[in-house]
């Protein structure tokens, strides 16, 4: 028969286990950049520098962004882009649109008119 265990036993076993969760969860914090009001700002050299790599089809995306100079929805700037001669499918240009507004470099808004992605201000100049 296998030994029981004590309440006491049990609860310190569930201390040590969350004590142990949150320091992975602290480093985990500090690997990913996971910053709340209370935390220390970096140091300025763990802030990006520069402009994140952008893929060949996230930069056609922002020239006919650009080039509309309006906000587009993802249908109408599919068949933009596929009458530049652009060979896009639809979910590339999806998959593109996240990455750039995940970037900060376009936004979404259905409230606008027209309505659709545009560029923002955090958008790199050509």
């Amino acid at each position: 028969m296998a030994p029981t265990k004590s309440v006491l036993e049990i609860l310190l076993s569930v201390a040590q286990t969350q004590e142990v969760l949150l320091r992975r969860l602290d480093k985990i914090e500090v690997v990913l950049g996971i910053m709340d009001e209370t935390s220390p700002a970096p140091p300025a050299a763990a802030l990006p520098s520069e402009t994140p790599a952008l893929r060949d089809t996230e930069k056609q995306i922002i020239a006919m962004l650009r080039t509309a100079n309006a906000r587009m929805t993802r249908p109408v700037l599919l068949r933009a882009l596929e009458r530049g001669e652009k060979i896009f499918s639809d979910s590339t240009l999806r998959n593109g649109l996240e990455r750039l507004k995940w970037f900060g470099f376009v936004d979404n808004d259905l409230n606008a008119t027209p309505p659709g992605y545009g560029l923002t201000s955090k958008c790199p100049a050509e």
